[in-house]
């Protein structure tokens, strides 16, 4: 699925990829050494940095400039920047050189975004590959970023060291979709051994033109009846993608022009309640995932299965070397549920006995095994169980 490589080049991309992102590889992944990163799309002028960065956000997508370099430098933010000119048919050759030349080494710089949903757009692989041989021979070896609109796609521009999946499924199409092309980059990412990270709706698609609703498969009549995301179904996409093995979140958008959260306080207030719980419950984005087959059962089988016919249930097993002040070191279970219905479910296996399990942030606990069922796990519900004590089988290791 990617291209030869020498041994030696392999690792390199690899060493980069990890010092610069602060990310794990896939499949087990180990902690990173700093934030785990939380980024934004269109933050607008720099002076609303500051903001971005105590809402908790520490990466954006913004120009390639030295002074707004600068400003994220000073307000703690990196920056992922088009080289000049992004990949495609326009693409400016000399302009990219002038500018990775320019910031290439500006410590503020994270990595470079080569193309913006090249399926969608008719960008051609080739055309990608060409931007990122631009940006080396220009002397950068910082990341290269693509974003794509179906995750299957990354298959056909998986050179990149981070690979990004932006679908907004809400006002145009059920919250599951979001999960499938998640789960889909996942995979990608996985054989082509680079990072993913998963862009979040944060915004309505009433703020832009039918030709763009349409284009990214929404309904073709003239007034589609669309809505921001709620609180839970934002909350439900960062943690599913967590779940599904993201490396990072980027969530769209601030301001570009057509979306302006300023405008918009409810969906402000509850993406920045989404940010910090992530930042509070750091720990857990940044914990490893042992490869643990659960053992889980729906009370009613036939809702196990979503809209998009995958799990209506997510579940992963994350270890937390690591703690801080709300999440303890130790082992966790964390439930996302996929759905607008509520789903009644139970862990481990019937004849272990049962348990009492912390649920995390709730002051409650749960009861795992003994053929217990948990209290419902809410639409576009979260729920995170543990740590759980020491010896507590709920599911089987897998090589």
């Amino acid at each position: 699925m990617t291209r030869p490589r020498n041994h030696w080049s392999g690792q390199l991309h690899r060493f980069l990829a990890a010092l610069l992102l602060g990310l794990g590889a896939a499949g087990c992944r180990t902690p990173a050494p700093r934030a785990y990163p939380i980024g934004i799309y269109a933050p607008g002028d720099a002076e609303n940095l500051p903001l971005l960065h105590d809402a908790g956000f520490d990466l954006v997508l913004g120009p390639a400039t030295r002074p707004f370099l600068d400003a994220a430098l000073a307000s703690g933010i990196r920056v992922l920047a088009v080289p000049g000119s992004p990949a495609g048919p326009t693409f400016d050759l000399p302009l990219v050189r002038n500018t990775v030349r320019s910031v290439g080494a500006h410590p503020a710089l994270w990595a470079w975004y080569l193309a913006d949903e090249p399926d969608l757009r008719g960008v051609a692989p080739a055309e990608v590959r060409g931007a990122r041989r631009a940006v080396r021979a220009a002397g950068s070896m910082r990341p290269t970023a693509v974003t794509v609109w179906h995750g299957t796609a990354l298959s056909r521009y998986p050179d990149s060291e981070i690979l990004m999946v932006d679908h907004y499924p809400v006002g145009i199409g059920p919250l599951a979709r979001f999960f499938k092309e998640v789960r889909a980059g996942r995979a990608i990412a996985d054989v082509a051994h680079h990072s993913l990270v998963p862009v979040v709706q944060a915004m309505d698609w009433s703020a832009y033109p039918i030709r763009i609703r349409t284009l990214a498969g929404g309904d073709p009549s003239e007034a589609p009846p669309t809505r921001e995301p709620t609180a839970a179904e934002m909350r439900s996409m960062a943690w599913g993608a967590r779940v599904l093995g993201a490396d990072g979140l980027f969530f769209y958008c601030y301001d570009d022009g057509l979306w302006r959260m300023e405008d918009h306080p409810t969906a402000w207030k509850d993406l920045s309640d989404v940010v910090r719980e992530i930042r509070d419950l750091e720990p857990l984005f940044r914990a490893r995932q042992p490869r643990v087959r659960v053992d889980l059962q729906w009370f009613e089988p036939g809702r196990s299965l979503n809209e998009a016919l995958e799990s209506s249930v997510l579940l992963s097993v994350f270890d937390v070397d690591h703690g801080n002040a709300r999440v303890a070191a130790g082992r966790y279970v964390v439930l996302v549920n996929t759905t607008r219905e509520s789903h009644l479910l139970r862990l481990g296996r019937a004849e272990n006995p049962a348990v009492e399990v912390p649920w995390l942030g709730l002051g409650k606990t749960a009861r795992i095994g003994g053929g217990e069922w948990l209290d419902p796990l809410d639409p576009n519900g979260v729920m995170i169980l543990g740590p759980l004590p020491a010896g507590v089988e709920i599911g089987t290791a897998l090589e």
